[in-house]
């Protein structure tokens, strides 16, 4: 790629990292010092919520859940962030919003965007991308909507229709020819996927049955 001193100029890592390049400075809250904090504030409004469960619910809401969606109330949530504030900290999920809230003048040392994994991003994750190539010259993801997994921390496999509307000249590359498996494996693997919503799914062998 042209040495290290060319790769000084490419940004690359999760999208915590890179949040945490882009911000100012401040404390993440350590998980222990959560639990104390969350332990305090349900003691305090007689809650009978469990503090880990509370702030997976907290979570749940910062990566686009709504209130009734995640089951939390809104006051816990509130208690939580003016408890972050006196603390002056910040905690991973606070990374992403804190970023999303950037002017967007900010962002334009991203020229060239590529996602990788893109059918594991959640809906914050997903305003990151379409607010740090606003300026930029290109956007390229990757991914694949039937390794959607992660539905349960917000992922959801439509997030490349929600981006084809975002941009309507987006051109989609589908790779349908596979080296590795052999065609017992694909047609296997057909089985399962082709009930997915979507296209139809198409799975070339390049491979026979009785390849090493």
């Amino acid at each position: 790629l042209g040495g290290k001193a060319r790769l000084k100029g490419l940004t690359v890592g999760t999208f915590h990292a890179i949040c945490l390049r882009l911000l100012d400075p401040k404390p993440i809250l350590d998980p222990s010092e959560g639990l104390r904090l969350m332990e305090g504030i349900l003691a305090e409004q007689g809650s009978p919520l469990a503090p880990a469960a509370c702030l997976r619910m907290i979570s749940a809401v910062k990566n686009g859940r709504s209130f009734r969606e995640a089951g939390l109330s809104q006051a816990l949530y509130e208690a939580y962030q003016a408890g972050l504030l006196q603390r002056n900290t910040r905690d991973l999920d606070d990374l992403l919003l804190d970023a999303l809230a950037l002017e967007p003048e900010e962002q334009t040392r991203f020229t060239h965007l590529l996602v990788d994994e893109f059918q594991d991003i959640n809906p914050v994750q997903h305003r990151l991308i379409r607010h740090w190539s606003r300026h930029g010259q290109s956007l390229f993801v990757i991914g694949d909507p039937d390794q959607s997994i992660y539905g349960f921390r917000g992922a959801d496999a439509q997030c490349f229709g929600k981006l084809k509307a975002d941009l309507p000249g987006l051109e989609t590359l589908t790779l349908r020819h596979n080296y590795r498996s052999t065609p017992a494996v694909l047609q296997g693997a057909l089985g399962l996927i082709r009930h997915n919503p979507g296209e139809e799914r198409v799975l070339e062998a390049h491979r026979t049955d009785d390849a090493p």
